[in-house]
């Protein structure tokens, strides 16, 4: 990670080296998310994920991954 910061081993974080999201690697991030939450049974339970007003995050593209 970038200058050295720590996670937890729980925590999922992915940045590009230009430390920009974009709605490609929105798309990317959704499919893990999706093949984790099948791999660990997970999909039967409901989960959320919260983002802020960033532009990559409202694309059409991203929130239809989402459906």
């Amino acid at each position: 990670m970038p200058r050295g910061e720590k996670a937890p081993p729980s925590v999922v974080v992915w940045f590009q080296e230009n430390r920009w999201m974009n709605v490609e690697l929105m798309k990317c991030y959704i499919n893990y998310l999706n093949c984790m939450r099948s791999s660990n049974s997970q999909s039967r339970f409901p989960a959320m994920m919260v983002f802020d007003s960033f532009r990559g995050h409202l694309e059409e593209l991203v929130k239809e991954k989402f459906k």
